[in-house]
């Protein structure tokens, strides 16, 4: 997952079939979740809260709130917003976490596309995770191998 001090909503690539009769383990897949709800296109969510987004969502077929986000780099991402629980090791289960279900990605590097589970929004918009989940301040430690991290909240 790609932490972004940047970023305001934060997604994971979430598909609904599996490969070969099997899942993948990298993609989320909501039929699997039992807290899962998607966004409807007119709620006060969709309509209020996505302000900041610099490309306004709109309407898919099914009446979602539907987002299309673009990146400095070229790359994008496109899918509905939804929301669901997130378990946070010890500390605890966060319910009703507002992040995109995004279906396609695209991005200017292969290699580093076909590593990417998602984007971890860390600015001050509303939809941040860091605003979502309340904390005034946070740090973050980069590991000096490819092995681990640490987020504070």
């Amino acid at each position: 997952m790609v932490l972004d001090t940047g970023s305001e909503l934060s997604w994971v690539h979430c598909n609904q079939t599996t490969r070969n009769n099997q899942p993948d383990p990298t993609i989320f897949n909501p039929n699997q979740s039992t807290s899962y709800k998607t966004i409807p296109c007119f709620s006060p969510t969709c309509v209020n809260k996505t302000q900041d987004f610099p490309i306004p969502p709109s309407c898919d077929s099914d009446n979602l709130c539907h987002a299309t986000l673009s990146y400095a780099d070229a790359s994008s991402s496109d899918g509905n917003l939804a929301s669901d629980t997130f378990h946070l090791g010890s500390s605890g289960n966060i319910s009703g976490l507002v992040f995109g279900c995004m279906d396609s990605i695209f991005g200017s590097n292969a290699d580093e596309d076909s590593k990417t589970t998602g984007l971890m929004g860390m600015n001050r918009g509303s939809l941040s995770f860091v605003s979502q989940m309340g904390v005034p301040k946070f740090s973050y430690c980069i590991s000096g191998s490819d092995l681990s991290g640490l987020l504070l909240l």
